[in-house]
């Protein structure tokens, strides 16, 4: 009777989890729904027309947030935004491919994963179990004497199916081949010692003279695939900057104030620190800043603080940081950290700070919609921005996945920069840190060549490394020549700006080397010789080498152990290939879509 009640309550909680998981995965793959079953209407972007809800959005924020194991910062909150809209975007997309392809399973496709390929959570569950192993009887017993379960299996697995046989198709086109197996693990495994001597190449001199366009032009013309560029985008822009009013700071001082009031009531120092103060680092300890001597504050505060009576509040005192409450504690001559006798208080403080207002912020917006509605019913960008006493500034060619100007990484500004057309004003972007951006793209560069003149600078320092390491080859060579018949290298060969080094303990081909980096002209060449050879000169990226291999690990006895680890490798191989396949499928599938993104609408700073 025990046993039949422990499997039934293990079916009703599978039930009542499959019921919630495909309610998920049903509502979030259909865009998401309120409590009355309407579609919502706060949109927070769409992908392809499709729109994405904004409770959707904040509960995958508030998972990723809750799922860290320590007070998340203003960085985590917004990395966990990040990631909550590159999965929103991912699954739409996800949802619209399954449309195109018409991936819905048929009742018999159904029929035969509800039987024969349960989730993986039933297959490791023990009431399903018989010594130890997966029972397919149970489990078809199960579905037959409980249809309720036997239904939720089934919608659970008309949700999930059609991405498995999505996810199936991209990740059928993931290759990997032993040969690439066997080349990474022997980079990844074997290993070399070596002394060698370097002929830096970075600092020595050349003869400009010899660089002529003649030269930089069949240097241009001979790597013209290096020259190649993706399509960018040229744009002017001005930033209206959010700086606090004076009513900002009129209102943080009312404050400060009223904090004197209650203290003069009676109300205690350290209470209203906690409650008041804006300094993070020691309002919890009723705004306790210890011992300090002049100077270690700003000179306003400590100016105040040192001139103050024991047990008075002075104040409000401002400086960078806002306005200050200040009670002295103690005052007198104390031992500092060096055991020096100096001036020294103890004081407690309360900081607030001058921060925007929304009000300030309102203001501002209008005045950078006054700007844009001028600008686009007519006036030149440059005219209307020199006529508010606004800057213009002109961005570098930009890509679709780098910084956006002002703002750093900004994916709505570049992707609204990107569906803009010459000449057109972009809709502001606003940045908490920054204030509003206003963009007007210029110039749209194509995807293609780069002409010679844009790229002459980057041209001749390509020439002139290579001149450079010529001229290091050349001296190692002349170095060899001097030096003919040896067979060891030791420290009394560096002179004459000639780097003696002997690697610390076995390195891998892709290592760095000391005091030069990486150079995989050494890396080869040292990973082709036997241990005790001697060889150079060696020419290199960033100069030349002369090279003593010391040890090198058999190749053979390599190959035994990646013949018995190759199945593992196989595994493992596969699925770094299937992640790169879902990556490169994700990456295309998102360059080619429409995606409108409006977090900023919403207040979320990126």
């Amino acid at each position: 009777m025990m046993t039949k009640m422990r499997e039934n309550t293990a079916v009703i909680l599978w039930i009542l989890v499959l019921a919630f998981v495909a309610t998920i995965v049903f509502s979030w793959g259909m865009g998401g729904f309120d409590s009355n079953g309407q579609t919502t209407s706060t949109v927070v972007g769409t992908v392809n027309g499709q729109d994405l809800d904004i409770r959707r959005f904040e509960q995958l924020v508030a998972n990723r947030v809750n799922n860290q194991q320590r007070e998340p910062d203003d960085a985590a909150i917004r990395t966990a935004r990040g990631s909550a809209w590159d999965d929103m975007v991912s699954l739409s997309l996800a949802e619209q491919e399954l449309d195109r392809l018409d991936l819905q399973p048929r009742d018999t496709e159904i029929l035969d994963w509800v039987t024969w390929n349960p989730p993986a959570f039933f297959t490791t569950d023990t009431s399903f179990q018989t010594n130890g192993r997966f029972d397919t009887t149970i489990w078809i017993d199960r579905l037959i004497g409980n249809p309720e379960f036997g239904r939720s299996i089934e919608n659970y697995v008309r949700s999930s199916y059609p991405y498995q046989k999505l996810y199936s198709r991209i990740y059928a086109t993931a290759t990997v081949s032993d040969a690439e197996l066997h080349d990474k693990f022997m980079s990844d495994n074997r290993t070399a010692s070596a002394r060698y001597l370097a002929f830096p190449s970075k600092a020595l001199p050349i003869d400009s003279s010899a660089i002529d366009e003649n030269r930089l032009k069949a240097w241009y013309d001979e790597h013209r695939e290096e020259y190649r560029d993706t399509e960018k985008r040229l744009v002017e822009y001005v930033q209206f900057t959010a700086q606090p009013s004076a009513e900002d700071s009129a209102d943080a001082l009312d404050q400060a104030n009223y904090i004197l009031k209650q203290l003069a009531a009676g109300d205690d120092f350290g209470a209203l620190a906690r409650t008041f103060s804006a300094d993070a680092s020691n309002a919890e300890k009723g705004g306790d800043l210890g011992w300090f001597e002049k100077g270690r504050m700003v000179p306003e505060f400590g100016e105040a603080a040192f001139a103050a009576e024991i047990g008075s509040v002075v104040g409000p005192i401002q400086t960078r940081f806002g306005w200050h409450l200040i009670k002295v504690n103690g005052h007198e001559m104390r031992e500092n950290d060096k055991g020096e006798k100096t001036d020294q208080v103890s004081a407690q403080h309360i900081l607030l700070k001058v921060e925007v207002s929304s009000m300030t912020y309102s203001d501002l917006r209008s005045k950078v919609d006054g700007f844009v509605e001028e600008c686009r019913n007519g006036g030149e960008f440059k005219s209307v921005a020199e006529a508010r006493g606004l800057m213009v500034l002109d961005s570098n060619p930009l890509s679709r996945d780098r910084m956006a100007p002002g703002l750093g990484r900004n994916q709505r500004a570049l992707d609204l920069i990107f569906a803009a057309g010459p000449g057109e004003i972009v809709d502001p972007i606003f940045s908490k840190a920054n204030g509003w951006f206003v963009y007007r793209l210029t110039k749209i560069i194509p995807e293609g060549l780069t002409p010679f003149a844009d790229v002459r600078d980057k041209v001749y320092a390509k020439v002139a490394d290579a001149d450079r390491v010529n001229e290091a080859f050349n001296r190692a060579q002349e170095w060899m020549g001097m030096h003919s018949g040896i067979t060891s290298l030791d420290s009394t060969m560096a002179v004459d700006g000639i780097l003696y080094t002997e690697t610390p303990s076995p390195v891998k081909i892709n290592s760095g080397l000391r005091n030069i980096g990486r150079d995989m002209g050494f890396s080869l060449a040292l990973f082709s010789m036997e241990a005790g050879q001697l060889r150079g000169p060696v020419r290199g990226d960033m100069g030349a080498y002369v090279i003593q291999c010391l040890s090198i690990d058999s190749i053979d006895s390599l190959e035994t152990v990646f013949a018995s680890r190759l199945p593992q490798l196989r595994e493992d191989g596969f699925s770094t290939a299937r992640n790169n396949a879902y990556g490169n499928w994700s990456r295309i599938t998102k360059d080619n879509a429409r995606i409108d993104d409006r977090r900023v609408d919403f207040g979320f700073d990126y």
